[in-house]
């Protein structure tokens, strides 16, 4: 196990940026999830930290040793890929012990990590057979102990699971939780899946075009998001975002004014969780409200006017366990997530709320966060 410190990478293809000042602290034992579209450059980076691509400029550091020029195979870290590339004249337990053999491991070291890298991945029973005779599950969790099974300081996952469906994704989710919960290894996992990175991450670098849009904790990226992009990305269904003015109302209360575009006359003022921020250099000025659907509920009998809003229900989307409701606010097409107790049929007016603690405040311009004081 080791720490990760990457300073100031850069990297240009064809005069255009592919990395652009990548800055990432990674503790031992700790797992990064680099989360991004494709393109993002989340790929890219990882390459480089396996020495497969080179650097224009900055610094990796693995442990206490910068790794810039040296070779892959001298970098003591294990890379699974997506593909699995494995073996399919070898059994499981060759295509396991293979690189073990190839470093000039005894049959009795081969032999003792197989078996303690086997039970680890509960794939014993499969370790005469050929990849051909495995399913897909089974075939990453073999890729995953040829990995596991040098002990290196850093493990590398390139969407290992993009290739299973989603039953298989969740089983391989909670056994690569599991891993990192026994061993304490210290990981970097790439994923476009959002979901994957908020089940698994100890930390979360979301990137776009190249950069870092925020680093931090999953529940901390979910809760206050940097901007609108973090914002969108993370989160299924994905946060809304909905057009107002900030106001104050007679209390001196700061408010996010909301005007329904079918009748102008009609606002809906929600008092905003401001604290003591001082936020009168914008007032009458437009912003962007997002609220995520489950920070929207079914007004209880008797609700506060200003923080409740009777619509109309466009489309209910049962889902099971929840469902839900589409309706427009704001111009904007907005969804709640509601438990199936609440709902009303589409066409139906309903009264809505929302959990004014859980908002977020967005600049128009910029799309970054404005700090409430929450």
């Amino acid at each position: 196990m080791a720490t990760l410190r990457i300073s100031d990478i850069r990297k240009k293809l064809g005069g255009n940026d592919i990395l652009n000042g990548i800055n990432v602290d990674l503790e031992d034992g700790d797992f990064l999830v680099l989360l991004g579209p494709s393109g993002c450059g989340k790929s890219t980076l990882l390459n480089m930290i396996a020495g497969l691509e080179t650097i224009d400029s900055g610094e990796v550091r693995i442990g206490d040793r910068v790794v810039n020029n040296v070779h892959p195979r001298d970098r003591d870290i294990a890379m699974v890929f997506q593909s699995y590339a494995l073996y399919p004249s070898m059994t499981v337990a060759k295509n396991i012990t293979f690189g073990l053999q190839r470093r000039g491991a005894s049959k009795a070291e081969q032999a003792a990590a197989l078996d303690h890298v086997a039970g680890l991945l509960q794939i014993k029973p499969l370790l005469n057979r050929r990849p051909a005779q495995l399913s897909g599950g089974q075939r990453q969790r073999v890729a995953m102990g040829r990995a596991l099974v040098r002990d290196p300081k850093l493990f590398l996952f390139d969407e290992p699971l993009s290739n299973l469906d989603a039953k298989l994704r969740g089983e391989m989710r909670t056994e690569i939780k599991r891993l990192h919960q026994r061993l304490g290894s210290t990981i970097v996992y790439v994923t476009h899946d959002q979901v994957e990175a908020m089940t698994l991450a100890s930390h979360v670098a979301v990137m776009k075009n190249g950069a870092i849009q925020q680093y931090g904790e999953p529940q901390q990226i979910y809760e206050r998001p940097a901007n609108m992009f973090v914002a969108g990305f993370i989160g299924a269904p994905a946060m809304n975002f909905v057009p107002c003015v900030l106001t104050q109302n007679e209390s001196g209360q700061y408010c996010a004014t909301i005007t329904q575009p079918d009748d102008l006359r009609t606002k809906i003022e929600l008092v905003l969780p401001t604290g003591n921020t001082d936020l009168s250099a914008r007032l009458g000025t437009d912003l962007i409200l997002g609220i995520r659907p489950e920070g929207i509920t079914r007004a209880p009998s008797g609700a506060d006017d200003t923080g409740s809003f009777d619509l109309v229900v466009d489309v209910v989307e049962p889902t099971g366990a929840d469902t839900m409701v589409v309706f427009n606010l704001g111009s904007k097409e907005v969804t709640a997530r509601l438990s199936p107790k609440d709902v009303v049929p589409a066409g139906q007016s309903m009264r809505f709320q929302f959990k004014m603690n859980e908002v977020s405040l967005f600049d128009p311009d910029t799309t970054n966060r404005i700090e409430m004081g929450e």
